[in-house]
């Protein structure tokens, strides 16, 4: 398929082949408005009989198929997905069906044939078209073993306006329907799609009234002697209209000028053309389509990226060739990389080309984060920015290229990257000794049987399919957000020193004896007058946002979001461990990529689930304090765990969180019943709830979106506020 591109109002006079000089005779290619009256052939084949059209589908029907396919992966225009559609055999002999191109997708598909007595055939593509929609599947002819069918001849010069036509198809997933209609028209409009999907273009489509919807498409349009007129694509929703592609457009016949440019790909023709009434003649080099259509891609992360194709870059007003986001994946959608995204940087290093953009990600190992600026073709003019982090745990498997093999149909896989690249495994830095020591240090903070660590007036209740964890933004009472962030900005600076730098060695004998024993140092805290209470002070260098992310492909236990935010209370602290606690509607499984933002200083560093109680509502989470660094380490501290004695009604307790600008929030309440007993529902689908708790209930309600810790007046963290995760059957 060759392409060239002129004016809407030139007039084509002459075209010659300049290479080897051969002349054209001069032709006027402008075809003649075609008439809406009906013509007397037209006339004459309405003349059938009921007789003449059973016979002419007890021929047509057994050629007919029902496709069932699969794209198992987002390519070019089309999603990943399945679906029913509808083919006809053009050749027994060879085992060839036609379709059209949306149906036989330009990316990896697994489709099958099933015909008229529910024999199933596999087929594979065999032919895409690059702008019309029709495509071919290939088929072992020698598979069908119980079915007599016959192959459908074509008759496109049959079109004509008035002419009676049955569209033969799974219409509606019907297997077999036979619609009736009468052509209309001739000179009808490609139908537009979709904005940013396949839309085919150059070509006029026929339109009848046959009412045709899903499962219909790759239907023959048949006259009443059983040739196949045109071919059905495509249909108006909200009304009756059908759309067809002539069949000239397949294979059969070409317009001449189609002809000379397909017979003259990779050459100059000088083009004579009429422009507002002047002739002149202009040179073009003949481009093959299919060179500007991509057939391989890449695989990173889940996501899917290749080279911008033809049909994507008019609709997205972008050039060939750019680096196109098909589906994000898990990687670039955690990022806020969108579908259809144009990747214009890595690193820092631009990628015009998917090489480009292999080269620069070869170089990221495991756990790196690096800077990606992208475009929309909805935002075409703007940049944007994001940081992305290379996957670390290996959810998916490395980057790998698939190219397509139009002989066999299927797609070839080998590795995008060697071996020998910086892309390699970043383990988590904890050796066995701190593996074991972090299981040791579990036994000595776990809750015993029965013991209050959360509350009820913070339960989570969310419908299914949001993530439903704590956000921290809620309360706001009391606290005085000028005051706080200029306090934190002095701790920083004291723990930096008074020039700015951090200590080169590594160590404190400050930070060494306040984490040895795992306890708040014994310090005076200075409170502003505006501030809410020493709890807040005393609690703040404790908390972390957590935010955590689940792959797609590990959505394990009924979990039924990927994106979770909540307030965690460090519990253990060491030179070579850190431990956080937080509620498992927040952690919900241990496959999930977890990063920490701590209140006590402004630094973002991964973690790792290392335990997940399996009746009460707690999960345990694991950093490295060394990435920190020392001003980090020094200015985080655990938090003092107070089980003795219990809370009793009455007790005044200091409800402390962190709020999304991780500053610090609380509010005093009173305990009314300190031992209420939970009752979590079940939900639809299986997945955890918290059993056999007794929870505290305080008498303020601080929403559902608020998670942190009760404290005394004196910082000692006496319980778990904690956000748990039920269904609520939403009714309208």
């Amino acid at each position: 398929m060759a392409e060239a591109i002129l004016g809407s109002l030139d007039v084509i006079k002459k075209v010659r082949v300049s290479d080897d000089g051969i002349s054209i005779a001069e032709e006027q290619l402008l075809k003649t408005r075609l008439p809406m009256e009906i013509d007397s052939g037209a006339a004459v084949e309405n003349l059938a009989t009921a007789e003449d059209w059973r016979k002419a589908l007890s021929r047509v029907v057994p050629a007919v198929v029902v496709l069932r396919t699969t794209a198992c992966r987002a390519f070019d225009t089309e999603p990943a997905g399945s679906g029913y559609a509808t083919g006809f055999i053009v050749d027994k002999k060879r085992g060839i069906i036609l379709t059209n191109r949306h149906v036989v997708k330009p990316g990896p598909i697994v489709a099958e044939a099933v015909f008229l007595n529910r024999e199933e055939i596999p087929v594979h593509p065999l032919y895409r078209d690059p702008v019309h929609d029709f495509g071919f599947l290939h088929f072992d002819p020698g598979a069908v073993q119980f079915l007599e069918y016959e192959e459908i001849p074509f008759a496109p010069e049959a079109a004509s306006v008035g002419l009676e036509i049955r569209v033969v198809g799974n219409d509606s997933g019907e297997k077999v329907s036979i619609l009736s209609g009468t052509i209309a028209r001739l000179d009808r409009d490609a139908p537009p799609y979709k904005r940013d999907g396949y839309n085919d273009f150059n070509t006029f489509y026929m339109q009848a009234a046959s009412g045709t919807k899903g499962g219909s498409s790759g239907s023959p349009v048949i006259d009443c002697k059983g040739c196949a007129v045109a071919l059905n694509a495509g249909s108006k929703t909200a009304g009756a209209s059908a759309y067809f592609l002539p069949l000239e457009r397949v294979v059969t016949q070409f317009l001449r000028l189609e002809v000379l440019l397909d017979d003259n790909v990779g050459k100059h023709i000088d083009i004579e053309l009429e422009r507002g009434g002047a002739t002149i003649t202009v040179t073009l080099l003949i481009q093959d389509l299919h060179s500007i259509t991509p057939n391989f891609f890449l695989e990173v992360s889940g996501g899917v990226v290749h080279p911008l194709s033809y049909q994507q870059a008019r609709n997205f007003r972008f050039t060939c060739g750019l680096v196109y986001v098909a589906d994000p994946g898990y990687m670039l959608s955690r990022a806020g990389v969108p579908k259809h995204a144009i990747i214009k940087k890595l690193a820092g290093e631009e990628t015009s080309v998917l090489d480009d953009f292999i080269a620069v990600y070869s170089k990221l190992s495991r756990g790196a984060r690096v800077p990606l600026e992208f475009l929309t073709y909805v935002d075409r003019h703007r940049s944007k920015s994001v940081l992305v982090t290379v996957d670390r745990h290996e959810w998916y498997a490395p980057p790998q290229l698939y190219v397509r093999d139009d002989s066999t149909g299927l797609w070839n896989v080998k590795p995008a990257i060697s071996t020998t690249s910086a892309f390699s495994l970043s383990l988590f830095g904890s050796s066995n000794g701190e593996q074991q020591q972090l299981l040791s240090t579990y036994d000595n903070i776990s809750t015993k049987e029965g013991s209050t660590v959360s509350v009820v007036n913070g339960v989570e209740k969310s419908c299914e399919g949001e993530a439903t964890g704590s956000s921290g933004e809620s309360v706001q009472a009391s606290d005085a957000p000028i005051i706080e962030s200029e306090t934190k900005r002095r701790r920083v600076n004291n723990l930096l020193g008074g020039d700015g730098l951090a200590n080169t060695d590594g160590t404190s004998d400050h930070f060494e004896h306040n984490i040895a024993d795992n306890e708040v140092a014994e310090e005076t805290v200075t409170i502003p007058a505006s501030s809410a209470s020493t709890a807040e002070h005393v609690i703040e260098p404790t908390l972390v946002m957590m935010e955590v992310h689940i792959p797609p492909s590990a959505m394990l236990d009924g979990v039924h979001a990927q994106h979770f935010f909540g307030t965690g209370v460090i519990v253990h602290h060491s030179q070579s461990l850190g431990l956080v606690a937080v509620d498992r509607n927040t952690v919900a499984i241990s496959v999930s990529d977890v990063m920490l933002s701590f209140a006590a200083y402004p630094i973002e560093i991964p973690a790792e689930v290392v335990f997940l109680h399996p009746v009460h509502n707690f999960a345990l989470v694991a950093y490295d304090p060394a990435a920190l660094g020392s001003a980090g380490a020094a200015a985080v501290r655990a938090a003092t765990l107070l089980s003795e004695p219990p809370l009793s009604r009455g007790d005044a307790v200091y409800l402390v969180g962190l709020n999304r600008s991780l500053q610090a929030t609380s509010r005093k309440s009173v305990v009314t019943n300190p031992s209420v007993a939970l009752n979590v529902g079940a939900a639809d689908c299986p997945r955890y709830r918290a059993m056999n708790m007794e929870v505290i209930e305080v008498d303020t309600d601080f929403g559902h979106s608020f998670s942190g810790v009760l404290a005394d007046e004196l910082g000692r963290v006496q319980a778990l506020w904690a956000s748990f995760s039920t269904q609520v059957f939403c009714t309208l």
